[in-house]
């Protein structure tokens, strides 16, 4: 279905669908995001980045020696796009000397290259920022949080008043990391709980910087403790032959409770989500979710905490709704950022010059595995007059995807 573009014309960005049905666009690789890095023992720089499409390489190089003012050890590794559950691919690449202080990063195929990622500067492991719990508030009975402001290859420790370690992640993952509540079982009402990080290590032998301790937090309790609100999902994050999708509407820290059937037959599992949305994948040994497969979702907290239970049958992939974009796009612009999405598929974003129809003259400008953040091959120009994402994955192919007007100011 093609709504009248002329209705969305000027400087209002309503949200329209386009039909893309017979549409193959040329092949363009969006820059990677870089969540974060750090400088850790023997010349190693741990990267954590995000966007990459498996079977693709990711590139990371100085930023001051390369590209494309090519020097000799200007990049420093080259390894292959693999990206745990929530899409984050992390590695290790040798930094000689002297240490890089800024970075950047491409997206390599055998015949295309991105452009470049935005820079990241290393941080100063004499200046270190305390840590953040968040978010909060931290319930009762919660199995999990979140801790952030660290870099990847840190030691993060949750601790619970007065220095009593709950749990240590070895390494962390990225900036913004889960932490299970840990051997000490679920958070109490009243307990504090701090977090600290040390740093990878900068040198062999060498001690870890350790951060301040983060503001504490005290354990919260749910006014008369009365049942969750029952969880929901993110709207176009569930497609056929995917094996994960979104949550929406999830209590930090909850045991969420989910079953799938098909043919008569269940499966069920737990999660347990210290952000919403929640990102959840299928079960090992399940395979890829199939069109009339039924979902049902319920979490809790303390005992008599139990939602009703959500009850969501797969869709055909013509009727699950494309990406939606979270801020309207505007000239200038160098990336996207979605407020829904399925997190399994490629997002591919198109722009048009067209004074009508956005169909016509379809050019791509951003093909990336999907996240919250889609870095775009080029910016946006002024006399892009639309813009048009859209989600492909195997099982689906391209379909239709969600139409805006470009703000030109």
């Amino acid at each position: 279905m093609l709504l009248s573009a002329a209705l969305f014309a000027g400087p209002a960005s309503a949200q329209f669908t386009v039909d893309l049905s017979g549409v193959e666009p040329t092949p363009v690789l969006s820059p990677p995001g870089i969540l974060g890095a750090s400088n850790c023992e023997n010349s190693v720089l741990r990267v954590s980045l995000t966007g990459g499409l498996p079977g693709n390489d990711y590139e990371v190089w100085d930023a001051f020696r390369g590209p494309y003012g090519w020097q000799a050890n200007s990049r420093l590794g080259r390894f292959p796009v693999a990206p745990n559950g929530e899409g984050v691919t992390q590695a290790d690449v040798l930094d000689p000397s002297p240490v890089s202080t800024v970075i950047i990063a491409r997206q390599v195929s055998p015949m295309l290259s991105s452009a470049n990622s935005p820079p990241f500067r290393l941080r100063d492991p004499v200046q270190l920022a305390a840590p953040e719990i968040s978010p909060t508030p931290v319930w009762e009975c919660g199995l999990a949080t979140a801790v952030r402001g660290q870099q990847p290859g840190d030691e993060v420790t949750l601790f619970t008043a007065p220095s009593t370690p709950r749990f240590t992640v070895a390494s962390a993952f990225s900036p913004h990391d889960f932490v299970p509540a840990g051997p000490l079982g679920e958070f109490a009402a009243g307990e504090t709980l701090s977090a600290r990080y040390q740093t990878c290590k900068s040198a062999q032998g060498a001690a870890r910087e350790e951060s301040p301790m983060s503001t504490p937090v005290v354990v919260a309790r749910r006014a008369g403790n009365p049942p969750l609100s029952m969880p929901g999902l993110v709207p176009g994050s569930l497609l056929p032959g995917a094996a994960r999708f979104q949550l929406e509407g999830v209590e930090h820290g909850a045991t969420i409770t989910l079953s799938l059937t098909r043919g008569g037959s269940s499966t069920s599992w737990t999660e347990v989500c210290p952000w919403d949305p929640c990102p959840v994948s299928t079960p090992p040994g399940f395979g890829p979710i199939e069109e009339g497969d039924l979902l049902e979702v319920s979490q809790r907290l303390c005992p008599g905490t139990d939602s009703p239970p959500s009850l969501i049958e797969v869709k055909s992939c013509g009727d699950v709704p494309p990406p939606t974009l979270a801020t309207p796009p505007r000239a200038g612009d160098t990336s996207i950022h979605l407020s829904a999405f399925a997190p399994d598929a490629r997002i591919t974003v198109f722009v048009s010059s067209d004074p009508v129809d956005p169909k016509n003259g379809l050019t791509p400008i951003g093909h990336a595995a999907a996240s919250a953040t889609i870095h775009l091959f080029r910016p946006l120009a002024v006399g892009d007059r639309w813009l048009v994402v859209a989600q492909v994955s195997p099982a689906c192919g391209l379909t239709h995807g969600n139409g805006y007007g470009v703000f030109q100011e």
